[in-house]
């Protein structure tokens, strides 16, 4: 990232653990960088080992601090582990990145249960897992900001009929996501703050 200047102010995230799912390639990746940019510490969370290493390599490289653990975001237990031990190490968590998820370009005619089930988990059950855990573990006594990143499927998205059902189990307006960074069981919650960018078609290995 040499010569990189952010549109945000310097030190913006100064001293705070941001916890990024699929931090390892992708939006995840750059998000990271950024954050880290900006004095955050990332802590990367993906399923595959290698990837996390090595973003975490170029965010060190780059002069800032990061910490990574493996998870499968789709796993009850695994996150409900990942999120103590990230709030052991670091004391609190201050930010959630829900990024992590993927699909692929198939007609609903062509699609498995399987591969339905498969987009809907990571994609929906695993945001949901992370943010609830995010929450009861460390931001119910402190605050912080959680956001989502969705896919903007509102004006079509041809090819991806597994995404669209994601929307009416966020809840019930007309475009739901955009609301549900906040934790819904959690009327009353310390200073919250959530948010959710829809980005479209986005390429997986897009450059910093």
């Amino acid at each position: 990232m040499s010569g990189y200047r952010s549109v945000f102010r310097p030190g913006l995230f100064a001293g705070q653990t941001i916890v990024v799912t699929g931090g390892g390639s992708g939006i995840g990746r750059c998000t990271a960088h950024e954050l880290a940019a900006l004095g955050a510490h990332p802590v990367l969370v993906g399923r595959k080992l290698a990837k996390l290493e090595a973003t975490a390599a170029e965010i060190v490289a780059d002069g800032g601090a990061c910490s990574l653990h493996a998870c499968d975001i789709r796993e009850e237990a695994q996150v409900k582990a990942t999120v103590a031990a990230i709030v052991a190490a670091r004391g609190r968590v201050d930010g959630l990145v829900n990024n992590a998820g993927g699909q692929f370009p198939a007609p609903l005619a062509a699609i498995s249960q399987k591969g339905f089930e498969t987009v809907v988990r990571t994609n929906l059950v695993g945001g949901f897992l992370f943010a609830r855990e995010v929450y009861t573990q460390s931001m119910a006594e402190h605050g912080g900001a959680i956001v989502n990143i969705v896919a903007d499927m509102w004006r079509s998205m041809p090819g991806m009929g597994h995404s669209g059902p994601r929307a009416p189990a966020w809840s019930t307006s007309p475009r739901p996501p955009r609301s549900s960074g906040r934790p819904r069981a959690c009327a009353s919650t310390p200073s919250r703050r959530g948010g959710s960018p829809r980005p479209a078609w986005t390429t997986t290995t897009p450059t910093c």
